[in-house]
């Protein structure tokens, strides 16, 4: 499977924060100022300064603040998977939709219908 990145650069005022949620295998790059990064779970803290960088590992919740102004690159790898054929596509939603069962929508009272 191929590999490809997207980098999303940020301009971090001091003391302005950025969250992250579900970031593995995301990389940190500090860029200029320095930038303190605090993991959930997780007892020891990185301080990033110009050039440096961090990989992070899991899912677990990640804060990044600013310790003066800063400029921080988040890139985020993205595998290319193989794309289904449109055909095949539609061929899978058909059979989702046949097997859809419900009630008909005249069964539902009128109150719940917004």
């Amino acid at each position: 499977m191929a590999q490809q990145a997207q980098q999303t650069s940020y301009e971090l005022a001091k003391r302005e924060l950025l969250a992250l949620d579900r970031a593995a295998g995301n990389r940190l790059h500090c860029t200029s100022g320095k930038i303190w990064i605090t993991r959930e779970g997780s007892q020891q803290d990185i301080i990033l300064k110009p050039g440096e960088s961090w990989l992070i590992g899991d899912d677990a919740a990640v804060v990044a603040s600013a310790l003066c102004a800063s400029r921080l690159v988040v890139t985020h790898p993205q595998s290319t998977k193989p794309r289904v054929a449109p055909r095949q596509l539609a061929a899978s939603i058909l059979l989702l939709v046949r097997r859809w069962q419900h009630r008909p929508l005249s069964g539902y009272p009128s109150t719940m219908l917004r």
